[in-house]
Parts: C-alpha cells; structure tokens; sequence
C-alpha cells in the first residue's frame, strides 16, 4: 500500500513490514552508525593499516631515537681509533642527519598518543612508552655533545710512539713542545714509550736524552700547531738522529 510516498510489503496480517536494510525516518534523522573498536570506518580506507596502529609509529620513534646514537658513537670511536679526517666529515653528516630524524620521532610520539588513546591501551601504559621514547630521543643531544667536546680536544693532542732502535739506553729524555714538556727517566734499547702531547701553539717538538754516556739531542716534529694533532711513529737511531716508522 502507498503510505506518505514510500512503499511497504503488507504482511498477510496487513502489518506494514520494514524493508530490510533501511531505517526509518526517526532513525535517519537521529542515529549514526556506530563502528566497534578497531573496526575500520569509511573515512579509515585512504590510509595505510600499518599507520593505524599505535605500534608503528612507536617504533619509527624508537628508530629515529637508537639510530643516530649507534652510528654516531660508532664513528666517534672509529675516529679515535684511528683519527682519520673522513671520519669527521662523517660525523658531521650524522648530526644533522640526526637533527631532523629528532623532529620526526617527536612527531612520531605524538601521533603514537593519538592512536593509542583510541586502543585498548592503558593510560599508564601510554605514558611510559612515550616517555622511555621521548627519553631515547633527547639523550643524542647530550652524547652529541659530548663527543664533539672530546673530539675537538682530542685535535690538539700529538701522539707519538716513541722507540729506542739503539743498542744503549736512553736517559733523562727531555721532551719539550709548544706548551708543556716532560721527562721519561729511561728508555732500554728496543723499548716503546707512548706520549699524548697538548699543544697550545705553533712550533716544534724537541728532546734531550743521555745516550751511552753522552748528551744528545734532535727534533722529532718538526712542527706542530693546535687544531691539527695527528699521530706519529719514531724511533732514535744510534746517532741521535730521529727516523719516522710507518
């Protein structure tokens, strides 16, 4: 039968009978759909799966927190080991490369609060994991830091392996340079000393020793200047000269 300008099946009884999968007027006017939890809702289709969950955007801020810390520290050590100026090239770039992954992982932690909100999650399971996030993020500041004090200090500091390649002992060695001196009490023949000098300014690296009776003495950089330490090998041959070892 026509009623208000919509059809209706009549039941046998003659009660109007609802067409499955429509709502009536009130129902249209006053209800919405409701979708249960973690159900996805038409407005959800346009974004990737994995980004609707709180997991995902968690671990991108753990990522971008533990990636640059272990790379950074990594070339700080090589850089030590080894003082090879790639390598502070390198750990330039991973600054600034870690300066924008921090702003990525802060946003990450935001968007992990907005999602997790929305899941079954604890509040003070949220807070924690956000917090140990945000932590990891903030601690490459500070170790950033300290490796470029280290490493700027480390620039003025010669290091040199020192050898007796001679038959006698050396003693009393003097070792003067721009800024400080030191004195080794002997040297045995074939023995190795290390020394780790800090220059304050330009010039030379001189000793004085007692060889087999005798004074002698020699240079062994011939110049120095800070911000630019390197590492040497030398040993004192028989006449007092000084020879570089590779």
């Amino acid at each position: 039968m026509l009623n208000s300008g919509q059809w209706h099946c009549v039941e046998s009884n003659g009660t109007p009978q609802q067409p499955q999968g429509s709502l009536t007027r009130p129902q249209q006017a006053g209800r919405m759909t409701e979708y249960p939890p973690h159900e996805e809702t038409p407005m959800t289709h346009a974004q990737p799966k994995a980004a609707q969950r709180p997991e995902f955007w968690l671990l991108l801020a753990i990522i971008c927190g533990s990636l640059p810390l272990v790379l950074g520290l990594s070339v700080f050590g090589a850089y030590r080991a080894t003082r090879m100026d790639l390598l502070l090239t390198v750990g330039g770039a991973i600054i600034l490369a870690g300066l924008s992954m921090a702003i990525l992982g802060a946003g990450s932690i935001v968007m992990f609060i907005r999602r997790a909100r929305l899941s079954q999650l604890s509040l003070r399971q949220i807070r924690t994991r956000a917090t140990c996030a945000s932590a990891l993020l903030l601690s490459n500041f500070p170790v950033a830091l300290f490796c470029i004090l280290i490493t700027a200090q480390g620039m003025n500091i010669e290091r040199i392996d020192l050898t007796n390649d001679s038959q006698n002992s050396l003693r009393n060695v003097a070792i003067t340079w721009p800024g400080g001196e030191t004195t080794i009490s002997e040297l045995g023949p074939g023995q190795t000393t290390h020394l780790e000098l800090l220059i304050q300014s330009d010039g030379a690296v001189h000793f004085t020793a007692n060889h087999a009776g005798q004074s002698c003495s020699g240079t062994l950089i011939g110049y120095v200047t800070p911000n630019a330490a390197s590492d040497h090998r030398l040993s004192i041959l028989a006449d007092c000269n000084v020879k570089t070892l590779e």
